[in-house]
This record gives C-alpha cells, structure tokens and sequence, in this order.
C-alpha cells in the first residue's frame, strides 16, 4: 500500500512537472579560481555549489532507484585523470551537512536531497608527462531540482574546473 501511495504521489509531481516551465537558475556554480595541482600527485578539488531558498535536488547516491541523483561528468582527455567524485555524505532520515531529509506527499519515507550550499570533492591526478601550465577540466552537473509542490525537468548545468599544473 504504501509503495502504492508512492508511485501515486511520485505521478502527480511527474503531471506537475511536465506542466511546469523549467526554471534555470536553481542551482548555481561558484567558479573557482585556478586549483594548484602537481603532476603526478592526487589533488582534491572542490566544487561549491548553492541551491535556490525553497528548493533541494537529489542526493547522490539517491534515497530511491526511481529518483534522479545529481551527478557530475567531466571530461578526463587532457592528460589528467579524474577518479571517482565524492558526493555530500547523507544519514537516512537525518539532516546532516547539506543533506536534509525530504518527505514525498502521501509517504512516510523521507528522501535524502541537497538543499542550500554543498560541495563536491573532484580527485584529478595529472600526468607525469603534462606540461606545466593552465588547464580547464569542462563537463555537466546534470541534477533535477524540487520544491514542495513541484518537480522541474532534469536539466544540466555547466562546470568549468580551472586547474594550474605545476
């Protein structure tokens, strides 16, 4: 019954949705000055990132199969290895860092989402055989952002990581 009152709620945001005009600026990136990295050497960069008051987007991993989790994809061909990224940590049901719990109309479950400012962590190594100097590692963070009321369509939102090799 409940995964029933779920899929009935989970329905009713997706109408919503597709009724909704998509809103852009709900998420946005803090560019961040050039990260000092040494070849050959693991640096941890971080991305900071700050959603509209009123509104959170999914945790990653997401609470549920059936939600969107917001993801970060860059490209890695320059020469700089990106290893697996490290997303906010979450504690089911609990507000913990900018992970708070999130209850879907018609559920006693709480989902796990981002609100306000979080940040993601990028592992880069950069080759042995790089040349010192200014690079930029591009890709998407790709995300779906909620209110109470209102689920927008998945979108992506442009990330540039400026890197300084040394």
């Amino acid at each position: 019954m409940l995964r029933l009152s779920v899929l009935v709620a989970l329905l009713s945001l997706s109408a919503v949705a597709f009724s909704a005009p998509q809103k852009q600026e709900l998420l946005k990136y803090h560019v961040r000055k050039p990260a000092d990295v040494v070849k050959g050497k693991e640096t941890h960069v971080k991305l900071k990132f700050t959603v509209e008051k009123g509104f959170h987007v999914q945790a990653n991993p997401a609470s549920e199969k059936y939600l969107i989790a917001t993801e970060l994809l860059l490209d890695s061909s320059q020469g700089i290895d990106v290893a697996s990224i490290v997303y906010p940590r979450c504690k089911a049901g609990k507000s913990f860092g900018p992970c708070k719990p999130f209850k879907i109309a018609g559920s006693d479950k709480a989902i796990n989402a981002y609100e306000g400012v979080f940040e993601i962590v990028v592992p880069v190594t950069p080759s042995t055989t790089l040349k010192s100097g200014a690079y930029t590692l591009t890709g998407n963070l790709k995300y779906q952002a909620c209110n109470e009321q209102t689920c927008f369509f998945p979108t992506k939102l442009s990330v540039k990581v400026p890197l300084q090799v040394k």
